[in-house]
């Protein structure tokens, strides 16, 4: 949508300098499912395992521009042209890639990322430091942990 590969690219972040690992997020789980409940289990199971085929997989992924799951897929002439998703996938092969994932599990996690955005701000425009700036998001992030462990007295 925005023009050729002349124009735009992808490159991976930059590794620790100190430990020579690239950290990345890695996204929440979305996967498929089947409901003990589901009244139509039969056609559920031919629906997942369609998309996890080579076929399906390679459909889904071409119409949703995502990294395929099924490992012969990553062979098809249309990833090996996509610059993005063999980045990805080189990213993801490497050993020296480790991943975490949010801490989606504090009630209130959403609320603390959507309330940094106005500090965010203030340290792009120069008013407060990046130490302030993370000071702010630690101090906040380790209450909610607290509290988070309190509850399920952990």
């Amino acid at each position: 949508a925005l023009g050729s590969e002349e124009k735009f690219s992808v490159v991976p972040l930059p590794k620790s300098p100190k430990t020579g690992k690239l950290n990345i997020l890695s996204t929440d789980f979305t996967g498929t499912v089947i409901f003990a409940e589901s009244k139509k289990k039969d056609e559920a199971w031919k629906l997942i395992s369609y998309i996890s085929s080579e076929e399906g997989n390679s459909a889904w992924n071409i119409a949703t521009g995502t990294v395929p799951i099924n490992s012969a897929v990553m062979k098809h002439e249309w990833v090996q042209k996509s610059t993005p998703i063999k980045m990805a996938l080189k990213v993801l092969t490497d050993p020296m890639t480790t991943s975490y994932m949010n801490p989606i599990q504090l009630p209130n996690y959403i609320d603390i990322v959507n309330g940094m955005d106005p500090i965010f701000q203030q340290f792009l425009a120069g008013d407060i430091s990046s130490k302030e700036f993370l000071d702010t998001w630690a101090n906040k992030m380790t209450k909610a942990l607290k509290d988070y462990n309190a509850a399920v007295k952990k």
